[in-house]
């Protein structure tokens, strides 16, 4: 036993020694990394196993090789960590520069710029001459001269006018901030202004944010008293620094009507430009005296009815422009003109050319209240008739006169008939007797016959004279009765006429017969 395990000491001994390497021969052996321990080997049933053999201690070069695969993953995540931090500070810039441009200001002004802190400790730049000298102001654009790039603005706030000019190096915008080209502006534009006041020229120029306009509005009211001006609800001040032009005039505010076209610009409740860009004119009619019942369209919005003249008590008022005018009227076709008005003149519309489908009959009777019929139809006496053209049969009738009837032709716009209606005649018969008989009788100075006599004889007073030679012509007047009896005087002769010997005795007239009874 003892034998035994020396021997297997002694083995165990040597394959420690395989394990950690061997010397022979004055050469150090060290097993390969690469030697796979070997396996137990059974030798028959009940043989000894073998084991596998441990890999011998390595050398020192052995183990330098793991230190150099360390050495090169450190380079590797270096070069990574290298690359995170270039990215976290192309971000770190992109956002930096990305807030100043939002916030419109320059990079060199932002908290997170490390160049911005590192000029902190430089002592502050030195404003220059210019932005020292510059003015700000508020004001209108009065007066523009694209060719030569100048331009006057009233300063809204010492109501002075400046004259500008604007060279490439002024900086121009609308109210939103975008580039505008100095074309672009026009006078009555509300802006704010910066300039130096040396030179005269403006280092920028937009329109201003705080200002507003109203383009094209019509049915501006203006009120002189409170000096106001009202666009539906909204009512705007204007004082004598408020600019209002016509046609690149100077314009009288306080003359704009409802129907002028206007645009205005202002600030608050403030106007501070008025344009009228659209006039009114006036239209006359002439010619229309043939239009019965008639009626003006203009523009389909403005109806107005037209008096016996076939025209308007007063010239009509309408927008400058080509207007659209229709003629209505019972006795003629419609009337469709377009009339060219120009602003501030008065443009004349002749109604000659008006088709007359109908005239009118005008009845000028004696006696009003008379019976009128037109082919059968009563009609009123009075009043014009409205007729188609053609021909007609006019009666006429009045207790006591003698009915009017005739027949006329209706060919043209107006007819005028006089009617005077005769008092109709009414006769009787009267008995005229005379003692003696046989004189001659005259009624109303007309020779009738000889009495005792007969006759007709309008009614009313007739004057009747009887004449008789040798008797005194008698003339009396009728009366209700129909017979009359008449006893004629003798003419007595004066026998003491001439001779001078008195007079005739009391109660005889010379001459004059006694009247029988």
């Amino acid at each position: 036993m003892a034998s035994r395990d020396n021997g297997e000491r002694q083995r165990g001994s040597e394959n420690s020694k395989r394990r950690q390497g061997y010397e022979r021969d004055g050469v150090y052996y060290t097993p390969s990394a690469n030697q796979q321990p070997r396996k137990r080997l059974q030798a028959g049933t009940g043989g000894a196993s073998q084991t596998a053999r441990r890999p011998v201690k390595e050398s020192a070069a052995e183990r330098e090789k793991p230190k150099k695969r360390a050495s090169k993953g450190q380079y590797i995540t270096f070069y990574i960590v290298t690359l995170v931090a270039a990215v976290v500070v192309c971000l770190s810039t992109f956002f930096f520069v990305f807030s100043h441009m939002v916030n419109n200001r320059p990079p060199s002004e932002g908290a997170d710029n490390p160049a911005s802190s590192a000029s902190q400790a430089q002592p502050p730049e030195q404003p220059s001459i210019s932005a020292i000298d510059e003015i700000s102001i508020t004001g209108v654009i009065t007066d523009l001269s694209h060719a030569r790039r100048t331009l006057e603005i009233l300063d809204l706030e010492s109501q002075i006018g400046l004259n500008f000019t604007a060279d490439n190096g002024t900086n121009m915008q609308n109210r939103y901030g975008e580039v505008m080209s100095f074309a672009q502006f026009r006078p009555g534009d509300i802006v704010d202004a910066r300039y130096t006041e040396v030179g005269g020229v403006l280092s920028s120029m937009s329109l201003a944010t705080t200002a507003w306009e109203r383009r094209n509005v019509s049915n501006v009211r203006v009120n002189p008293d409170n000096r106001t001006l009202a666009i539906g609800n909204d009512i705007f001040r204007y004082d004598e620094r408020t600019i209002s032009i016509f046609n690149d005039m100077p314009f009288n505010i306080e003359e704009i009507n409802p129907l002028n076209v206007v645009t205005m610009r202002g600030m608050g409740s403030n106007v501070w430009f008025v344009e009228v860009s659209r006039g009114t004119g006036l239209i006359n009619l002439v010619n229309g005296e043939n239009i019965r019942d008639g009626v003006i369209e203009v523009d389909n919005n403005l109806t107005l009815q037209l008096n016996e003249r076939g025209a308007t008590d007063e010239p009509i008022r309408v927008q400058s422009g080509n207007r659209r005018i229709l003629i209505r009227g019972s006795n003629i076709v419609d009337f469709l003109v377009h009339l060219d008005v120009n602003a501030g003149e008065s443009a004349i519309l002749d109604l000659s050319d008006i088709q007359v489908v109908a005239g009118v009959v005008t009845l000028n009777i004696s006696e009003p209240d008379a019976i009128v019929t037109l082919n059968g139809t009563p009609r009123r006496a009075g009043e014009p008739l409205i007729l188609d053209y053609g021909n007609y049969t006019l009666i006429v009738r009045r207790d006591g006169f003698v009915t009017y009837e005739s027949t006329f032709e209706l060919n043209e716009p107006t007819l005028d008939l006089v009617i005077m209606l005769e008092p109709e005649i009414r006769m009787r018969n009267i008995t005229i007797e005379s003692y003696p008989s046989g004189a001659q009788v005259y009624v109303d100075n007309s020779f009738v016959g000889y009495s005792p006599i007969t006759t007709s004889a309008e009614e009313g007073i007739r004057m009747i004279t009887l004449r008789r030679e040798g008797f005194i012509e008698i003339t009396f007047g009728t009366d209700e009765r129909n017979r009359y009896h008449v006893t004629l005087r003798e003419i007595q002769v004066d026998p003491f006429a001439g001779t001078g010997f008195g007079t005739p005795p009391p109660g005889i007239t010379p001459g004059v017969p006694p009247v029988m009874p």
